[in-house]
Parts: C-alpha cells; sequence; structure tokens
C-alpha cells in the first residue's frame, strides 16, 4: 500500500513538473493527515521536520520521525509556530469552518512558505452520488463498511466509496477557491492539471470536452503567503 500511495504522489508531482526542493529541509505541516496518509511521504521528500496534527485515529505509516499532535486544528494553539510547507490534503471540503480555516492557515504559513491544497470542486457528476447521500445515514454508513470489509475490500478503497457516498462536502469553483485564498495573503497559485489517470483533472486534460461533466474536476493547488 505505501507504495500505491507513493506511486500516485510521485505521479502528480511529476506531471505538474514541481521540484523536490519545495519541501527539502522544509518545516512542514500536515493538516488532518488521517485523511491522507501521505505525511511519510513529505519526509522521504527532504522535508527536515514534519508535524502532523490529526483528530482520531493516529494514521498508519507514522512513527517517532513526527511530531504527532491529536487535536482538532482549529482548536490546537500551535504557539505562533510558523512552516515552511503547509499540507491540506481533501478535508477542507469537509469543514463547515473553512474560511477560519483558510485563515489559520494563512497565520501559520512562514512569509515566502508554501500551502498545498485540494478541494472537490464544482461539477455536474456529483449529482448522482448526492442524491445517494439523501436517502442514507450513520446506520447505512456502517453497514456499507462493514459488508465491504467482509469481502476483505482494500481499506482505502473503502474509505473513497463512504466519503463519495456517505459524507457532506463543500465543493469550490477555481475563482472561489482563488479569492479565498487572495483574500488570506495567498499569492502566485499554481492549480495543478495534472494526475494520475483516475483523477478527474487528467481525465480532463486529456479529453476537454470531460469539462462539461466535471466542472472543476478535483482542485490541487499550490499557493505562497505573501
Amino acid at each position: 500500500m505505501k507504495k500505491e500511495f507513493l506511486k500516485k504522489f510521485n505521479t502528480r508531482w511529476r506531471l505538474n513538473k514541481l521540484s523536490k526542493s519545495l519541501l527539502k529541509n522544509k518545516i512542514v505541516l500536515d493538516v488532518n493527515c488521517d485523511e491522507s496518509n501521505y505525511t511519510w511521504i513529505l519526509k522521504k521528500y527532504g522535508a527536515k521536520k514534519i508535524y502532523c496534527i490529526f483528530k482520531d485515529k493516529k494514521p498508519r505509516f507514522i512513527n517517532n520521525r513526527f511530531h504527532c499532535l491529536k487535536s482538532d486544528f482549529l482548536k490546537y494553539n500551535f504557539r505562533n509556530k510558523k512552516f515552511d510547507f503547509i499540507f491540506y490534503n481533501g478535508a477542507l471540503s469537509h469543514s463547515k469552518n473553512y474560511k477560519k480555516e483558510l485563515k489559520k492557515l494563512s497565520n501559520l504559513c512562514s512569509s515566502g512558505g508554501k500551502l498545498w491544497l485540494s478541494v472537490f470542486g464544482k461539477g455536474k457528476h456529483w449529482t448522482y452520488s448526492n442524491r445517494i447521500l439523501k436517502k442514507m445515514g450513520t446506520k447505512e454508513k456502517k453497514d456499507f463498511s462493514k459488508a465491504l470489509l467482509l469481502r476483505d475490500w482494500d481499506h482505502n478503497k473503502i474509505k473513497f466509496l463512504v466519503d463519495l457516498f456517505f459524507t457532506k462536502k463543500i465543493f469550490f469553483s477555481r475563482n472561489e477557491i482563488q479569492k479565498l485564498l487572495y483574500k488570506n495573503q495567498f499569492k502566485n497559485i499554481k492549480f495543478l492539471e495534472r494526475g494520475i489517470k483516475t483523477d478527474l483533472n487528467e481525465k480532463i486534460f486529456n479529453r476537454p470536452n470531460l469539462k462539461k461533466i466535471y466542472g472543476d474536476g478535483e482542485i490541487r493547488l499550490l499557493a505562497q503567503k505573501v
């Protein structure tokens, strides 16, 4: 499984022409890392020190090389600590307090530092999963997960399906997320157009007409703090 995570990360990094020096010797914060399991890869890419904050279970692949912080991101007091690179992969689209979180991300990012952000983009394709979401509750979510576990489904594939059909989401357009970042003193925003073959952005890149269905796809970007 670690090889699969690394392969995905490497592919997105390479196709978007990002330099590994972005992480070399940097002080990094991985926000809500229990949702990503990418923390160890940030270390592999040369990060000097990594703080990973999580709400529930300690993520897999985490060991004593990392500074683990079990807490709600908005409630944790970082005591004026600043980070060179902040990695926030996915969970912002599940937060009703996303505006407060973006403000805190800005306060935590050092001047000239970088923010990696991934959120759900608006698109017509969400109509179908949203219809299912309206009819499902906590009980169905647990039964769904248990049924797949009993059939030996991969944990991360189950998590993907649960997120798709049972989790409320906040969707952004590129323009909306760009304005929010500008408001919070981030600039030089680079939207990452490429990815692995199952990424919506990669599908749109290869077949631009699919934008009619997928809209803004998955929005992944790098932004720099002023």
